[in-house]
């Protein structure tokens, strides 16, 4: 299984790209994590899941570029128009939110630990992007973006309105 993980991610990114691991990155031993780090192509930034908090001593995070347990990101993108200009706010988190920093401004909400079990919600700017919902391997930023932009649009849950 890790060798599939590790060529499907290693498929998909190159040594320069920067991406965000969402949570629960290893259930193996210390010494087994620091190798499969090594292997994986990319800055690998990390958000950390429940399980990493278990499993992960805190030696490892050194071999990420960063280690959060949440963290709001803005990815240059014309197509994220004046209200966000031109850039495209993102929150991080392993676990899935119902509102988020700037929800009510179009900002993405992306998580893992549902494994593709939460029932997506064609209102709410919000997506699984874990492995196991996507092929198990890792998607790009235009793969999350063609989904987000199948959504309905934003509908409001808490008291800003939009």
């Amino acid at each position: 299984m890790d060798a599939m993980l590790i060529d499907n991610w290693n498929a998909r990114v190159r040594p320069e790209h920067d991406v965000f691991h969402l949570g629960d990155f290893s259930f193996s031993r210390p010494d087994r994590t620091i190798e499969i780090i090594r292997a994986l192509n990319g800055h690998i930034h990390l958000i950390l899941g429940n399980h990493d908090h278990n499993n992960m001593n805190v030696s490892i995070h050194r071999y990420f570029e960063h280690v959060h347990d949440i963290r709001g990101i803005k990815v240059e993108d014309e197509d994220a128009g004046k209200r966000m200009g031109g850039r495209q706010f993102i929150e991080l988190c392993h676990y899935p939110m119902v509102t988020w920093n700037r929800s009510h401004y179009g900002a993405w909400m992306l998580h893992g630990h549902s494994h593709g079990n939460l029932k997506e919600d064609p209102h709410a700017y919000r997506l699984d992007v874990g492995v196991d919902a996507w092929g198990y391997a890792p998607v790009s930023y235009w793969g999350i973006k063609q989904r987000m932009a199948m959504k309905l649009g934003f509908a409001a849950v808490d008291h800003h309105g939009s």
